[in-house]
């Protein structure tokens, strides 16, 4: 894997970083909102993109360890 590839990496790591944290905020705002009737549907929704966004970001670490350890 070239440095073109790692910084590729390293840049999804960042992007799942804040989607994540992003997710993250819109689930405390639906947390807070207690107008909404089906709070539970979208935060079974949010929870599922989290878990996802995770699994990905994981992949990509996993990835980068790899290669960090190759050289």
């Amino acid at each position: 894997m070239d440095r073109k590839e790692i910084n590729q990496l390293l840049e999804n790591i960042e992007e799942h970083v804040m989607q994540i944290l992003e997710t993250a905020d819109l689930l405390d705002i639906l947390c807070n909102a207690q107008c909404i009737d089906e709070t539970g549907k979208y935060l079974y929704i949010i929870t599922k993109y989290l878990k996802n966004e995770c699994d990905k970001l994981e992949d990509d670490r996993i990835k980068l360890k790899t290669e960090c350890l190759e050289y």
